[in-house]
């Protein structure tokens, strides 16, 4: 039987709904009618947080009642790719890098105080710091253009393949730089790199499973990590 957590790590940003929803208790209803913002914080989301699947993840446990919106956003000069570290659950996941004249999908999250509380909780102070981000381009739907919001910026740079980050396949974008890859495929890439004799399920298991492997193999990719600038 194939272990559930391989799904996990290697589907990462998973689905994302192709227009602006609310997060209702682990669904994603159509958001209809003007969002009322008041209370509620603006922060990019550009990897996992996007997605409903991931979101009830991180909410679960709440009391019944949780509602986040979620709008689209066009982010420019910016792009979105995989960060020279692992997350706990086996995945390379993403991070916000500058990229003059690429234009990268991304969306809204629009959360309260206590909501924002625990997404903090969830990003790990080591890997992101929260950011205010001042002079962004971002034209978000039905809202028009930001310039000023918040996200969680990468501390440990961007995965570098012969020198150069690695957009996110899975992540709509225009004018990128490099190769983007499906997280499957940057796994394989990671595992040739850190462990090549090992079967690549049984490399992420490991990755899973011990800290410490997890931690050391972080390390060994930041060594040529890609700095990554936003804003």
């Amino acid at each position: 039987m194939t272990d559930p957590r391989l799904a996990i790590a290697k589907t990462y940003p998973y689905r994302v709904p192709r227009a602006s929803f609310v997060y209702v208790d682990g669904r994603a209803d159509p958001l209809e009618g003007p969002l009322d913002r008041s209370g509620r914080i603006p922060v990019i989301a550009y990897g996992s947080n996007r997605a409903p699947e991931q979101l009830a993840r991180k909410f679960a446990g709440w009391p019944r009642g949780t509602v986040v919106p979620v709008t689209l956003a066009r982010l420019a000069d910016h792009d979105v790719v995989y960060g020279a570290h692992f997350t706990a659950y086996g995945a390379l996941p993403a991070v916000l890098a500058r990229s003059p004249g690429t234009a990268v999908e991304v969306s809204v999250t629009w959360l309260t105080e206590a909501q924002l509380t625990r997404m903090h909780a969830t990003e790990g102070p080591s890997n992101y710091r929260f950011a205010r981000l001042d002079g962004v381009a971002l034209e978000v739907d039905g809202y028009g253009r930001v310039e000023t919001c918040w996200g969680y910026v990468g501390r440990r740079g961007a995965l570098a393949d012969q020198g150069r980050s690695v957009p996110l396949a899975a992540v709509r974008a225009e004018n990128r730089r490099g190769t983007p890859l499906l997280q499957d495929a940057v796994l394989d890439l990671a595992r040739d790199r850190l462990a090549p004799d090992a079967a690549l399920d049984h490399f992420i298991l490991q990755t899973i499973d011990c800290w410490i492997t997890r931690a050391h193999r972080s390390e060994r990719l930041q060594v040529d990590a890609v700095a990554v600038e936003t804003g």
